[in-house]
């Protein structure tokens, strides 16, 4: 976020309706995690339906302003790589409890190639396959 004033500091999340109970809940939340990270304040969910990121979205959708890059000391505690990690952090955790998934546990992923293919059917056959298979996540690289 930016304000002309620059001693304006703190997390907004925006959103286009304040229809969806979920999305609520996970704003309000991601406000209060990241405002504890930077302790700052907690300027909360705001409505917009001008924001084009917004606006031209076909589902729930919410933009996150994490701090105020016009104030000196955001944009300081913004360089530092573990507030970024634990904004990120703060990020994932609310996207799960929104969707109702499951955390990983470690950080360690391990992928596995199943083929390489000239004909592009082929790949398009396997995929569907591994797919049918329940690798959901299975893709075409």
């Amino acid at each position: 976020n930016s304000a002309t004033d620059s001693s304006v500091r703190g997390v907004e999340v925006w959103q286009y309706s304040n229809k969806n109970d979920k999305l609520n809940k996970f704003s309000n939340c991601l406000c209060e995690d990241v405002s504890k990270i930077f302790n700052v304040r907690n300027r909360g969910v705001k409505l917009s339906q001008k924001l084009s990121v917004l606006k031209n979205t076909n589902m729930p959708a919410a933009l996150i302003e994490v701090d105020f890059i016009s104030n000196i000391n955001a944009e300081k505690d913004l360089n530092i790589s573990s507030n970024i990690k634990a904004v990120a952090l703060a990020i994932r955790d609310n996207l799960i409890d929104l969707f109702g998934l499951e955390a990983v546990t470690s950080d360690v992923l391990y992928k596995v190639c199943i083929g390489a293919f000239k004909d592009k059917n082929n790949a398009i056959n396997q995929v569907i396959l591994a797919k049918d298979k329940g690798f959901k996540d299975a893709y075409i690289i």
